[in-house]
C-alpha cells in the first residue's frame, strides 16, 4: 500500500498551493531558523531556543494579514521575519507595548 498518491492532479494541486504560499512558508521557516540561531548566539539554552523560535515564527505569520491590509507584498514578511527572529520576542514585544501605550494611553484615573 502506497502512502503517496499517484494521481498527477493531486501533485499539481499540491505544487500549485506551494507556489501560491511560497513567500509565507519561506518567511516562517527563515524566522524560525533566525530566532533559534539568535537565542543560541545570545547564550540561551536549547529549551529557550525551542520556545522562542516558534513564537517568532507565529509573530511573522501574524504580520501577513497586516501586509495584506496595507496592500503590501507578502515578500516583505521575509524581511520582517528575519528582524523579528534576530531581535527576539522580548524586544519586539517591548516595541509593540511602547507603540500601544502611545496610541492607546492607559487611563489610570477610572
Amino acid at each position: 500500500m502506497s502512502l503517496m498518491p499517484d494521481k498527477p492532479q493531486t501533485w499539481a494541486l499540491v505544487l500549485a498551493w506551494l507556489h501560491d504560499h511560497a513567500p509565507i512558508i519561506y518567511a516562517a521557516l527563515i524566522t524560525l531558523v533566525m530566532a533559534f540561531l539568535g537565542v543560541m548566539r545570545r547564550g540561551g539554552t536549547l529549551c529557550q531556543a525551542l520556545l522562542e523560535a516558534p513564537m517568532c515564527m507565529l509573530m511573522t505569520l501574524g504580520l501577513i494579514p497586516v501586509l495584506e491590509h496595507f496592500e503590501l507584498p507578502h515578500n516583505l514578511a521575509l524581511a520582517a521575519g528575519v528582524w523579528i527572529g534576530y531581535f527576539g520576542v522580548r524586544k519586539v514585544a517591548g516595541w509593540v507595548e511602547r507603540i500601544a501605550h502611545v496610541k492607546l494611553p492607559n487611563d489610570t484615573n477610572s
